[in-house]
């Protein structure tokens, strides 16, 4: 409750309950939406900019996932291999034997869904083999 001059008065509950609070926070989880945002209203013309910038992440009322199928990105088949491998940091490199740190597309040098076609490799044996390839 506030006074005349728009203050908080002391003593007063806030207007909304625990329960209220609960069902708010609960939504703002489910959205995706920081407790920074819990709470407020947006205007019309800021949910059309959103809209319309996260356009290319949805499709009617269903998410687009962008990283499935042949359309996938490199750093999302990456995220893949490390997901069904592990991650590459846990093997030793296939050429020197040292630590690896990448995966490295070997056999068909087009990103695909493919574990056969990845093997791990240090820096130094990938940058050899993508510059003896011509690859970036």
């Amino acid at each position: 409750m506030r006074n005349e001059k728009g203050q908080f008065i002391k003593g007063h509950n806030t207007p909304h309950s625990q329960k209220t609070k609960d069902k708010i926070a609960e939504t703002c989880r489910k959205k995706g939406i920081g407790k920074w945002m819990q709470g407020r209203k947006l205007s019309e013309k800021t949910k059309e900019r959103i809209k319309k910038n996260n356009s290319h992440y949805w499709l009617g009322k269903e998410r687009l996932d962008i990283s499935k199928g042949d359309n996938a990105k490199e750093r999302a088949i990456h995220a893949w291999v490390a997901k069904h491998k592990g991650k590459a940091t846990e093997y030793k490199c296939e050429y020197c034997s040292k630590q690896a740190h990448d995966w490295a597309n070997i056999k068909s040098h087009i990103y695909k869904k493919n574990l056969d076609d990845y093997i791990p490799l240090c820096r130094s044996c990938h940058k050899k083999w993508d510059l003896s390839k011509k690859i970036k």
